[in-house]
Parts: structure tokens; C-alpha cells; sequence
């Protein structure tokens, strides 16, 4: 029962921190926000208890321990509304204790014509805006409990005549407590870094996130199956609204917990591997943002992995990506 007790208590404190309203700030820094990896779409937490290797900017960077050799992961995003991203990724295994992951990746918005009210079919203008972020990271195994990652990105963001640049940075841990035998915890810290200036007097924040999770994997000797659960979360860009009434301490309490709808999401992912040659996977978020759930394939041939993975939403009619691995 402690246990239980213990890894609530987690939970609730890192799903439940008070994050910054991000929308206000116009589309500014939010494409660090974007996860094109059809892998890691599945795992909006960032970790999976089957990750070998860092394939997304948001994955936790300590998983970079468990990389063996050289690997190549190429990803491809489409966004809709002539809108894509593509990224590249390498990593290696420099010692026996550490990883290194460097990447690279280009946003493309298109063009976007900007309408009056009336009439409607009359463009007045366009606008097209694109990013190029280049990263890199690396993961250092403490001892066998205790993992953890460092990484940084630079990005240059281009917007219709304005244009800025940024550093942000990210860090990772992976535990295994010892009691709770078997459970990988995960805590991994998201896009921290100064804000950018951006247009003529525009200060850009950046959008911070921390995540939590846990995972357990099952194995299923039978069937020559695994199968990985994780649950896990983080909290939305939420705002306290002002009030100048004075709570007494048990109604502050109480709106506390009655605001957890509006400011925590909750994930759970489902990650099957047939034979280490079939992966199927499946996500669900309780309170997203914009996402609802995911579902992806992969396929595993040699030193090949080609993997797709299409997300429902409720701002699009879905984004899809796909993705090729080489291992050496």
C-alpha cells in the first residue's frame, strides 16, 4: 500500500505544477512542442519501457544509455494545410555507461493567406514562417538504478519579416526503486531556457513542461511477446484565474483539486513487440490539449525499422508520420 501511496504522491506533484498560459504568446517557440517522431507520438510522456534510442526532441534523454552502436532515425510529419517537418537523428554508444545523440530539424508552415472579414474571398495578404532547430544530448548511467540525460537545442525561427533565435534546454531520469521491483520511473524537463526576442518588441517565453511516468514490462515467453504499460503525465500551460475574494484554507484546498481537470493530462500508453520484428503501439490522453490518442505500427526487418503512426485531434483531422531506423 505505500508503494501505491508513493507513486501517487509523484504523480500529483509534478502533473499538478502551474504552468505558464503559453497561448497568449502567439505561435512564438511552440514548435519545440512538436513531436514528429511516429515512435514517440505514441508516448507523450517521453519515455517507453521498450526505448533503445532518442528518436523526438521531447523524448527523455537518459534512454540514450541503452543505444547500441550507431543509429540513424529519419522522420517525416504532415501537419495539414501544406505544413510539414522533417528531422534527422544520430546516436551512438560512446562507452559502456554513456550515449550521444545529435540532430537536426526543418518546420515548414508554407504559405497562409491572411483574409479579410468582408469580403471573404479576397486575400489581402501572406504569410510563411519556418524553423530550423539543431540538438544534441547525452545520457550517462550512474549505476544500474539510475540513469539520466542532458540536452540542448538551438533554434531560428523565421515568421512573414520578423526572426529570432534561442537556446533551450533539456534534461532526463530513469529509476528503478527498489521497491517497486520491476517499475521504471521517468521525470524528464522539456524546453527550460531564456525567453527569445521575436518580431519588433515581442518576448518570447518558452514552453516549459515537466513530465512523469512509469512503465513496467511484462514479458510473454508463450507467444514470443512483450508487452510495456506506462502511465504517466504532465501539466497543460494553465493560469490561476485572479480573484481578490479570500479563501479560507479548506476552500483553497478545494478549488485546488477541483481545478486538476483544467490543468493536468493524464497518459497511458500500450506498447507491444511480437518475435523483436512486430511493434504495435497505442496512447490515450485523459484532459489533452489538442490530442486525443495515437496509434502506430512498426516493422523491424534486420538492421531496418519503418515505423507510421497516425494521431486523432481535435484542432485537425489528424497528422501523420513516418519513420525509418538503420542500426549498424
Amino acid at each position: 500500500m505505500k508503494k501505491i501511496y508513493f507513486i501517487v504522491l509523484i504523480f500529483f506533484f509534478v502533473t499538478l505544477l502551474s504552468g505558464e498560459d503559453f497561448n497568449v504568446n502567439n505561435r512564438g517557440l511552440s514548435v519545440l512542442e512538436i513531436n514528429t517522431s511516429p515512435i514517440s507520438a505514441s508516448l507523450p510522456t517521453g519515455y517507453s519501457v521498450f526505448g533503445k534510442t532518442v528518436t523526438s526532441f521531447l523524448d527523455n534523454p537518459a534512454i540514450l544509455v541503452r543505444t547500441n552502436g550507431i543509429n540513424m532515425v529519419f522522420n517525416h510529419e504532415e501537419l495539414g494545410f501544406d505544413i510539414r517537418r522533417d528531422d534527422i537523428f544520430f546516436s551512438k554508444k560512446l562507452f559502456d555507461k554513456m550515449g550521444l545523440m545529435m540532430g537536426i530539424g526543418y518546420y515548414n508552415g508554407g504559405a497562409i493567406e491572411l483574409r479579410d472579414i468582408i469580403p471573404q474571398d479576397i486575400p489581402t495578404s501572406t504569410s510563411s514562417f519556418s524553423d530550423f532547430i539543431a540538438g544534441a544530448a547525452i545520457g550517462y548511467e550512474v549505476y544500474n538504478e539510475l540513469k539520466i540525460g542532458v540536452g540542448a537545442k538551438f533554434i531560428s525561427q523565421y515568421s512573414y519579416i520578423y526572426s529570432g533565435m534561442a537556446l533551450s534546454f533539456d534534461a532526463g531520469v530513469l529509476f528503478k526503486p527498489f521497491i517497486l521491483k520491476g517499475v521504471i520511473i521517468s521525470l524528464v524537463f522539456n524546453n527550460f531556457g531564456p525567453s527569445m526576442n521575436f518580431g519588433e518588441s515581442q518576448n518570447v517565453s518558452q514552453p516549459t513542461r515537466v513530465k512523469f511516468a512509469f512503465g513496467r514490462e511484462f514479458d510473454l515467453n508463450n507467444f514470443n511477446s512483450k508487452i510495456g504499460v506506462t502511465i504517466g503525465g504532465y501539466s497543460k500551460y494553465y493560469v490561476i484565474p485572479y480573484s481578490d475574494t479570500t479563501y479560507t484554507v479548506t476552500e483553497n484546498i478545494k478549488n485546488f483539486f477541483n481545478s486538476i481537470p483544467d490543468r493536468a493530462v493524464t497518459d497511458i500508453d500500450v506498447n507491444y513487440l511480437f518475435s523483436n520484428r512486430l511493434n504495435v503501439r497505442g496512447s490515450y490522453l485523459l484532459g489533452g490539449e489538442n490530442s486525443i490518442a495515437n496509434v502506430g505500427i512498426g516493422l523491424i526487418i534486420s538492421r531496418f525499422r519503418f515505423d507510421y503512426s497516425y494521431t486523432i485531434e481535435k484542432a485537425t483531422s489528424g497528422t501523420h508520420r513516418i519513420g525509418i531506423e538503420v542500426n549498424y
